[in-house]
Order: structure tokens, then C-alpha cells, then sequence
């Protein structure tokens, strides 16, 4: 059984608990002025600290309560003036009509902050690795749809395995590269979210309506239904859809009524697509998140939601002109880390409408998410430094071509295919066979056939011919 939260406005009609939540509010106001500060003059309230250094629901608040001997309803009180000085309200309502909120806290806009600088870092070191801010250089242009298409892949896998797909991370990637026909439910479900980015990629500059939600989440759940009902239409009244405890079978959530979803909707996608909400500028990241737990709390379809709900928040970043959120994964994080996925969800519905816990969590999922596209792009910086730079007739080779020959001396039994190739970097069969096929006529590679396809593997004597040209071996770093 979940604990009812406390209602901030019932507390406020005692006074004695009015006058002891206030005392308490100025020690909160004072530990989250000097953690934002950074000067450490709250570090000896312990209490203060606990209480405001995380956006905590009620569960928490009680339990840091009762260690410390004080009165949950005050505390909880305090917290709740505290956060009400910051409240954002939205033009988007709960399903009995209730305001959702956001809390604008100093640190919750300093978490923002910090992601701009690192998106900002992310992007120096795409530089460095030969990818642009916005289109400097073809090779530039090439090295970013390579690691675009390197993102969605992983996307595409992961966000599936969120929802369930029965299928390794390697397998998912295998069934992408190779471009073969999926071969079992998972595997379609990932197919189908790897179409549904590339869709995105080409919707950044349209309007989000309830037709394009119905056309993703019928590209996200084509095939994987059963009879097929309920693709790329809204959920209808007689669809019984509840979200239920995985341990106790308990319902946690309904979502708001069928009947009332094409009214919902239409506001969601009018302030999806307004610059503006309630007047005030609001930050991409935090918009796309809203958008992201809004799709997920409208419930609108049978199936497909939570991936409906990811390639929004992609769709309103790239609409917004931050592509390099192209190279950064949040599916990845979300698997590791799921449970406090749909908890996010939990408190948001449990606390009056306070978005604020999931725009935590999301943030969270973002800042790792950048982590991890942090690394990649260390580790291509890494490869491009080693990778061959040598001339084919006249002209430097492409930056497919150098990425494959540095993959081929790292790995010599890697076999390359011009689907494999075309899938992993995003070009056309065509370009992909033109690319192996110089490569062959260097020497580089040799070629084998398995039924009608043509393989492509590194030669035996790859290094040393690399050497002779130029390659790595002969390359300071």
C-alpha cells in the first residue's frame, strides 16, 4: 500500500504547526542558499542538509524525520513553502483537473547549467574528432552522422530492452548492422524504434500533433501487437490499461480517461510546440522532459508509450536545434538504473502534480547519459588519431574508410559487409560497397563470398602495407 502524501494546504490551517514549520523553513532556506553558494555555512545542520541537498518525496522526508526526532508534518510543511517559492505552473493539468508543476530551485537550474557547459565540452571533443558544431567540413558532417547513427543503434536496442524485448544488447546490435529480418518479437521492437529515430530526424521541423504521435507509435509498434489493433490509433475507452506494481500486483497508476485523451493531447502538442509556456521562456531540457513524462502520464495508446515518450523529448531537442543530442543515449541509462524510472512517475502522481521528481531523475539519466557520450568521443578522438591517413588516386580517404581500417587492425577476424557498413554509418548500400570496394583494390582488404553476399576481411598483411603507406604504425600520436 503506498502512503497518501500529506496535502501542504491541509497543514496550513494549524498554527502552532505553521509557527515550527517556519523555524524549521529558515534553517532549509539557509542549507540550500549555501550549498547553491558553495561557502559551507550550513555545514553543521545536519538536518537542513539532508533535507533540501535532494528534491526528496514524503516517504524519504518521514523517514529523515523520525531519525532526527522532529515532526514529519512539519518538516514536510517547510519543504513545501520552500518549493512553492520556486513553483512553475503549467498549462497542463492532472486527470482531475489539478495543476502540473515544476519547482525552478537554484539547483535544479544549476543542474541545467552544468549540462549546457558539458554539452558545449561534448562538442570540442566531436571537433577534435572531426565532427562539427554545424557542418564545418565534409569530413566533419561524415564523422557526425557516423556517431549519430552509432547513437541510434544504441538507442533503438536499449530503449527496447526498457520495454521488455527479449534480447541482448550485442544481438540487438547485430540484427541493426547487418540489416537482416528480425527474427522474433524483441528483435522487431527494436527494428521499429531504429525507423522511429531516423523519422524524427526528419519531423524536427514540424509541429507535434496528435497525428504524428499516432504515426510514431505506429511505426514503434508495427508488427509487435498481435492482431495489430491499437497501432497508430489513440487508446479508446474500452482499452483497460493500468499500470500495476511488478512485486505486489498492486495498481499504482490509471491513466486519465480515454475520452478526455484528444482534448489532452491537443493542449500537449499546442505547448509542445509554443516557444513559450505560460508566457515564460523554458529551457529545451526541461521542455523535452515535461513532454517526455507528459506522454508517459497521458498513457494515449495501448502499447508503445514509454518509446513514444523517448523519441519525443529527441524530437522537440533536434526542433530546437540542439543535434547534438543526436550523439548522447538515455535508453542505456534508463535500463541500468530502472527502477527508479517508473518511480519517478509514482511520486510526480503521488505529490499534487510536482513534476519536479522526474525532471530530478530525467536530469540525472542526462548527465550520464552526456558522461558516456563523453567517453565515446574520447575514445574516437583516439582512433582518429590512429587511424591511417593515406591518399587513394590523389585524394585523402574517407572518414568511413579510416574507421574501418583501424577496425580491422584492431580486430583482423572482423568481417565488413556494404549493409553492415551502410548501416553503421548511416550511408546508402551504394556508397557502403564503394568504400570496401577501394579499400580491396589497395590491398587493404580481401574478399570472400558467402551465397551472393560479399564479404570483406582484413589482409594478412594489413600492418605492414599500412606502414608503407603511412598508417598507424608510422604516425606519431
Amino acid at each position: 500500500m503506498i502512503d497518501a502524501v500529506p496535502n501542504v494546504d491541509d497543514l496550513l490551517i494549524d498554527p502552532d504547526r505553521v509557527a515550527r514549520a517556519s523555524m524549521l523553513l529558515a534553517r532549509f532556506v539557509g542549507a540550500r542558499d549555501a550549498a547553491f553558494a558553495g561557502d559551507g555555512q550550513a555545514d553543521g545542520d545536519s538536518l537542513a542538509r539532508a533535507m533540501v541537498g535532494r528534491y526528496r518525496p514524503w516517504r524519504k522526508v518521514r523517514a529523515i524525520a523520525r531519525e532526527a526526532g522532529i515532526d514529519a508534518l512539519d518538516a514536510w510543511l517547510a519543504l513545501g513553502l520552500l518549493r512553492r517559492a520556486s513553483r512553475v505552473t503549467l498549462e497542463l493539468t492532472q486527470a482531475d483537473g489539478r495543476a502540473i508543476w515544476v519547482c525552478m530551485h537554484p539547483g535544479l537550474l544549476q543542474r541545467v547549467a552544468r549540462i549546457d557547459a558539458s554539452v558545449t565540452e561534448l562538442a570540442t571533443l566531436w571537433r577534435e574528432s572531426g565532427v562539427p558544431r554545424a557542418g564545418e567540413t565534409r569530413a566533419g558532417v561524415a564523422a557526425l552522422r557516423q556517431l549519430a547513427v552509432r547513437t541510434r543503434i544504441d538507442e533503438a536496442v536499449e530503449s527496447s530492452r526498457v520495454e521488455g524485448a527479449a534480447t541482448t544488447y550485442r544481438q540487438g546490435v547485430d540484427l541493426l548492422a547487418t540489416g537482416r529480418v528480425p527474427g522474433s518479437p524483441g528483435e522487431r521492437m527494436i527494428a521499429n524504434n531504429h525507423a522511429g529515430l531516423e523519422r524524427i530526424e526528419h519531423l524536427a521541423g514540424v509541429d507535434l500533433s496528435v497525428a504524428m504521435l499516432c504515426e510514431l507509435q505506429g511505426i514503434l509498434t508495427d508488427g509487435t501487437l498481435g492482431s495489430g489493433d491499437g497501432v497508430g490509433r489513440l487508446r479508446r475507452p474500452g482499452d483497460a490499461v493500468c499500470i500495476e506494481d511488478q512485486r505486489s500486483g498492486e495498481t499504482i497508476f490509471v491513466p486519465p480517461d480515454a475520452s478526455a485523451l484528444p482534448d489532452r493531447l491537443d493542449r500537449l502538442c499546442r505547448f509542445a510546440s509554443d516557444d513559450l509556456s505560460n508566457g515564460r521562456a523554458m529551457h529545451p531540457v526541461i521542455k523535452a522532459s515535461v513532454l517526455h513524462f507528459m506522454i508517459g502520464y497521458e498513457h494515449p495508446f495501448v502499447d508503445g508509450n514509454g518509446r513514444t515518450a523517448r523519441a519525443v523529448f529527441y524530437w522537440h531537442m533536434l526542433r530546437r536545434d540542439r543535434a547534438e543530442f543526436l550523439g548522447i543515449a538515455i535508453s542505456p541509462v534508463i535500463l541500468g538504473a530502472y527502477a527508479g524510472y517508473p518511480q519517478a512517475f509514482v511520486d510526480v502522481e503521488h505529490d499534487s502534480g510536482d513534476l519536479t521528481y522526474f525532471m530530478e531523475y530525467k536530469l540525472g539519466v542526462i548527465e550520464r547519459a552526456i558522461d558516456a557520450a563523453r567517453a565515446r568521443a574520447v575514445e574516437q578522438v583516439g582512433r582518429l588519431r590512429t587511424a591511417p591517413e593515406i591518399t587513394l588516386t590523389g585524394a585523402t580517404l574517407n572518414l568511413r574508410q579510416r574507421l574501418v581500417l583501424e577496425h580491422a587492425v584492431r580486430e583482423p577476424d572482423a568481417v565488413f559487409t556494404a549493409i553492415g557498413h551502410a548501416a553503421t554509418h548511416g550511408v546508402t548500400t551504394m556508397t557502403a560497397r564503394t568504400d570496401l570496394k577501394a579499400l580491396a583494390t589497395l590491398g587493404f582488404l580481401r574478399t570472400f563470398k558467402d551465397g551472393r553476399e560479399v564479404h570483406f576481411v582484413a589482409s594478412a598483411d594489413l600492418r605492414e602495407r599500412l606502414a608503407r603507406a603511412g598508417g598507424p604504425g608510422e604516425k606519431s600520436p
